[in-house]
C-alpha cells in the first residue's frame, strides 16, 4: 500500500512538473523554493557521502600531506604567538624557525580564532570549508538560474559540480582550492548581477571576492582574467558587442588595477618571506610542461589518466563535456557574442594553465579544482544554445531524463571514489606508516618527552604528517633530506632531541645505527629513540 501510494503521489508531481514544459512551455522557475531544495540536497549528498563520518576523521588519504601542512599553519597561530604576517609549521625548515608561507593565512587564522573560542577541533575547519563550499555552489546555481531562468536546470549544474571527486573530496577537507574557487563561483554571481542591474556595490562585491579567491590560489582568478579581457575588447572597441556590459568604466579599471596590485604584492611578499627562512617548502611559481622531456611528459600523462581521469568528473561526464564543446564551437554563431567570448578565454586559460603547471599533474589532483568552471560554462553555454535554437529538445521530458540519469550516475561515481579514498588504496600508507602518530601525543608525556622537544622523524617524506599528527617539531624525511649519520647529526646540532622510526626495516640501516642504542619507547609501531 504504502509503495503504491508513493509511485502515485510521484507519478502526480511529475505530470504537475511537465505542466511547465509541455503545455506552456514555460520551465520549472522558483527561485526561493529552489534554494530550499538546493540546501536539502546539499544536506541528503552530506550522508551519501558519507560526510557524518569523514567529517571527525584525522587528516589521511589523497594528499595527507598537504592537509597536514593546512592544518600545521592554524595549529601554529593557535599555540604560538605569531603575527598574522609571520606564518609557520611544525617542520622547522633550514633555519630551525618554521617559517614559511603558502596561500594567504585568512583562514588558516580564523581557524586558529575559532579554535581559541571552541576548542581544537579538526571538524570545525572542516565545517568551516564545507560552508565556504556551499556558499560557492549555491552561487553557481543561481547564477544559472538567473540565465536561463530555469530551476530545474540550475539544480542540475550545481549537482553536477557537487558530484565532481575533487570538489566534493576537498569540500570537506583543509585544502584552500575549493575555498579559493568557491570564492570565484560566489564573485562571478554578483558580476552577473552586475550585468544586469549596472549596481557599483555589486561590481565593487564581485572584485572583492575574486581577490579573496586569488589571494587563496592564484588559479581561481581564471574568471576574473577572462572578464578582465572582455572588458579590454569593450573599451578598446576591437569587437562590437549589441549591449556593453561594463557602465562603470573608470571603476571597473580601478578596481581591477587594485585587485592586480594587491595580489602580486602578497605572491611577491610570499616568495621574499620564504627566500628569508625556508626556500623550497612550498611552491611560489609555474612548473611548466617545456621543462620536462619527452619522458617525463609521457609519465604525467600515464599517472594522470591511472590516478585521477575518474576524479575530475566521471569519464562519462566528460566525454559528454567533450561533444558538448564540439556542438557549441559548430554552432558559435548562434550563441550570445559575451558568452561565447568568455568560453572561449576559459578554454585559452584551460590549456595555458594546463601547459604552465603541467609538472603537478601526475600526484596533485586538487590543481584541476578551479579548472571546473571551464567545464560548468560548457554546459551553461549548451543549455543557453539549445533553449534559444533548439527549444523542443530543451523542454523535452527525454531530454531532462537523460540528464538526470547522467547526473544520478556522476553522483555514485563520486560516491564509490570517495569511499575508495578513505577505505581502499590510498589510504594503505596512512594505515601502515602514519596512524600510530594520530593518538600519540598523550603517551609522550609518559616517557617524559615534552612538548617543546624537538624531533626526528623517519619514513615521513611529507613536512607535517607526522609532526602535526603528534603536535611536536622537528624535521622529517621529507625530500630525502635524512639519509646519512652527518644529516641526522646535524638536526642534533640544531637541537633535536628525539628520533622516532615508524618503519621496523630502518632499524638495520647502517648510518643510524649510532642513533638507535637508547630506545625509550615503543608506540605501536613507532620506535622512539632518545639523541645524545
Amino acid at each position: 500500500m504504502k509503495l503504491s501510494w508513493l509511485l502515485k503521489k510521484l507519478q502526480k508531481f511529475w505530470i504537475q512538473f511537465n505542466k511547465y514544459d509541455s503545455n506552456t512551455r514555460l520551465d520549472f522557475y522558483k527561485p526561493k523554493l529552489s534554494t530550499i531544495l538546493f540546501f536539502g540536497l546539499f544536506v541528503a549528498l552530506f550522508f551519501v557521502y558519507n560526510f557524518d563520518t569523514i567529517s571527525f576523521l584525522r587528516p589521511q588519504s589523497v594528499h595527507q600531506w598537504r592537509q597536514c601542512d593546512c592544518l600545521s599553519f592554524s595549529l601554529n597561530y593557535f599555540q604560538e604567538n605569531i603575527s598574522f604576517w609571520q606564518p609557520q609549521i611544525n617542520y622547522l625548515g633550514s633555519d630551525g624557525t618554521g617559517k614559511t608561507v603558502s596561500d594567504f593565512p585568512i583562514i588558516y587564522y580564523i581557524v586558529a580564532q575559532l579554535w581559541k573560542l571552541f576548542g581544537q577541533h579538526e571538524y570545525i575547519y572542516r565545517f568551516l570549508i564545507l560552508i565556504i563550499s556551499f556558499l560557492g555552489t549555491l552561487a553557481l546555481l543561481k547564477t544559472t538560474e538567473s540565465i536561463l531562468k530555469s530551476s530545474f536546470w540550475a539544480l542540475i549544474i550545481s549537482l553536477l559540480l557537487f558530484s565532481s571527486t575533487i570538489f566534493v573530496y576537498y569540500s570537506n577537507n583543509f585544502l584552500m582550492n575549493v575555498p579559493a574557487f568557491s570564492f570565484a563561483l560566489i564573485a562571478l554571481y554578483y558580476f552577473y548581477q552586475y550585468t544586469i542591474k549596472q549596481k557599483q556595490i555589486l561590481l565593487i562585491i564581485s572584485i572583492l571576492l575574486f581577490l579573496i579567491g586569488g589571494l587563496l590560489k592564484i588559479q581561481a582568478l581564471s574568471g576574473f582574467v577572462a572578464i578582465g579581457a572582455i572588458y579590454l575588447l569593450e573599451i578598446g572597441k576591437i569587437i562590437k558587442f549589441k549591449n556593453n556590459i561594463f557602465a562603470h568604466k573608470k571603476l571597473s579599471f580601478v578596481l581591477f588595477s587594485i585587485l592586480i596590485i594587491i595580489t602580486f604584492s602578497w605572491y611577491y611578499y610570499a616568495h621574499q618571506y620564504n627566500n628569508e627562512h625556508n626556500k623550497g617548502i612550498f611552491l611560489i611559481g609555474i612548473l611548466p610542461i617545456w621543462d620536462y622531456s619527452a619522458e617525463q611528459i609521457k609519465h604525467v600523462f600515464n599517472y594522470a589518466y591511472i590516478l585521477w581521469s575518474n576524479s575530475y568528473q566521471s569519464q562519462l561526464l566528460q566525454i559528454t563535456a567533450i561533444f558538448i564543446f564540439l556542438f557549441i564551437t559548430y554552432h558559435h554563431k548562434k550563441l550570445n557574442k559575451h558568452l561565447k567570448i568568455f568560453l572561449f578565454l576559459l578554454f585559452i586559460g584551460f590549456i595555458s594553465y594546463i601547459t604552465l603547471w603541467f609538472q603537478v599533474f601526475d600526484n596533485h589532483d586538487y590543481y584541476m579544482i578551479n579548472q571546473l568552471l571551464f567545464m560548468m560554462v560548457i554546459f551553461i553555454s549548451a543549455l543557453v544554445l539549445i533553449k534559444t535554437n533548439f527549444p523542443r529538445i530543451y523542454y523535452s521530458k527525454l531530454f531532462k531524463i537523460g540528464i538526470l540519469l547522467l547526473l544520478i550516475y556522476n553522483i555514485n561515481t563520486c560516491r564509490k571514489n570517495i569511499n575508495v579514498r578513505y577505505n581502499g588504496w590510498p589510504n594503505n600508507k596512512h594505515v601502515k606508516y602514519t596512524k600510530a602518530f594520530e593518538d600519540i601525543e598523550s603517551f609522550l608525556p609518559t616517557i617524559n618527552i615534552q612538548p617543546n622537544d624537538k624531533v626526528i622523524v623517519l619514513h615521513d617524506p611529507s613536512f607535517n604528517i607526522s609532526l602535526y599528527l603528534m603536535n611536536r617539531k622537528g624535521y622529517t624525511n621529507c625530500l630525502n633530506q635524512l639519509q646519512d649519520s652527518a644529516e641526522i647529526a646535524q638536526k642534533i646540532e640544531k637541537n633535536a632531541n628525539y628520533l622516532f622510526i615508524n618503519d621496523s626495516s630502518l632499524l638495520s640501516k647502517k648510518y643510524l645505527q649510532p642513533f638507535i642504542k637508547q630506545k625509550i619507547g615503543q608506540y605501536k609501531n613507532v620506535s622512539i629513540f632518545k639523541l645524545n
